[in-house]
């Protein structure tokens, strides 16, 4: 039992120590990852001398990289501030339209891309050594953005069959149609072992992504990224 007593205080002091010696460290944690990324209210009208139907917005996944600086004001809670290149946006539905004259075209990889510098400032409590949670706000600035599409001729033969033309990549500059600068709030987990960070987070706009002329739709993302923390 004496022992047992001894074991376990030598446990409890060494976790006492450790979460000690985070308080007022300085950490850099570069990370790598993917977006999954969509806009609310996204979707489109196509109007034509025979059609009109809705073309939806679905989920664009792409790239994303960034960096952070995390400051512990104690064994619970951290300070973090980073940035971030994320590729926001959303992927459309294909479509085609068939002309009485038995002309048409089909539209595929129909991507609208809406691509920020991110700032993240977050507030991150530790539940765990291992887990820990945050949420805080995120200004970010367009550095690029375009709608970008496949369009495809064809013309229906008597069979009632498609002879598809060789697809012509077509892209359109949205900059006109967009806001500059949008605010979000990130909320993330994440799970840490031996530096390594896995991070789960989800980012939603509070601000509009495009000018009121166009539409009201916000971001919505999901980032998945690793990242590996390097003490200063």
């Amino acid at each position: 039992m004496k022992r047992l007593l001894i074991t376990l205080t030598v446990i409890t002091l060494s976790a006492s120590c450790f979460a000690q010696g985070k308080e007022g460290h300085l950490s850099i944690i570069p990370r790598i990852g993917v977006d999954l990324a969509k806009i609310t209210n996204g979707e489109y009208f196509v109007a034509e001398s025979n059609s009109d139907f809705k073309v939806d917005a679905n989920i664009r996944p792409a790239f994303a990289c960034g960096i952070d600086a995390e400051y512990m004001l104690n064994s619970h809670f951290a300070l973090n501030a980073g940035v971030y290149y994320t590729q926001q946006g959303a992927k459309f539905d294909d479509y085609s339209i068939e002309n009485e004259d038995k002309t048409g075209y089909g539209v595929h990889n129909n991507i609208l891309k809406l691509d920020y510098i991110s700032m993240p400032l977050m507030a991150r409590e530790f539940i765990t050594d291992n887990f820990s949670v945050s949420i805080g706000l995120q200004p970010s600035l367009l550095v690029n953005t375009c709608r970008v599409w496949e369009e495809q001729a064809f013309v229906v033969g008597e069979d009632g069959a498609r002879d598809y033309k060789k697809a012509e990549e077509i892209e359109t500059d949205f900059s006109n149609l967009t806001q500059k600068f949008v605010l979000h709030m990130p909320v993330s987990i994440s799970y840490e072992f031996q530096h390594v960070i896995i991070d789960a987070r989800y980012v939603y706009g509070l601000t509009r992504s495009f000018k009121s002329s166009f539409g009201k739709s916000n971001n919505s993302m999901l980032m998945f990224t690793v990242g590996y923390r390097f003490n200063l």
